[in-house]
């Protein structure tokens, strides 16, 4: 992938697709793109929320792959938010 392709990837995402996510108080990721592929992951409250996980990722799907005919699927990596396992520590910690 050449440095043009991925920046506009880049800005795809962040036009299009981040702007969505935000009104949810979610976020992105991206991990990388092989063969077509492009690997995301959820941030914020996307991450492991089950409409993310299905109906988000199949709509990030389709407005990517009719953006860009070179990528074929959207692959989302499951990863544990930063911010989620604060919000965990506080709690089991009984901090305000």
């Amino acid at each position: 992938m050449s440095v043009n392709e991925l920046k506009k990837l880049k800005e795809f995402l962040d036009e299009v697709i981040r702007p969505a996510l935000a009104a949810h108080e979610g976020d992105l990721s991206l991990l990388s793109v092989e063969d077509g592929t492009v690997y995301l992951s959820f941030s914020g409250a996307c991450a492991g929320c089950p409409a993310a996980d299905y109906s988000t990722k199949q709509w990030i799907q389709e407005e990517l792959c009719s953006s860009f005919p070179e990528y074929r699927e959207v692959v989302i990596e499951h990863t544990v938010d930063q911010s989620l396992l604060d919000a965990a520590r506080k709690i089991l910690h009984h901090d305000t």
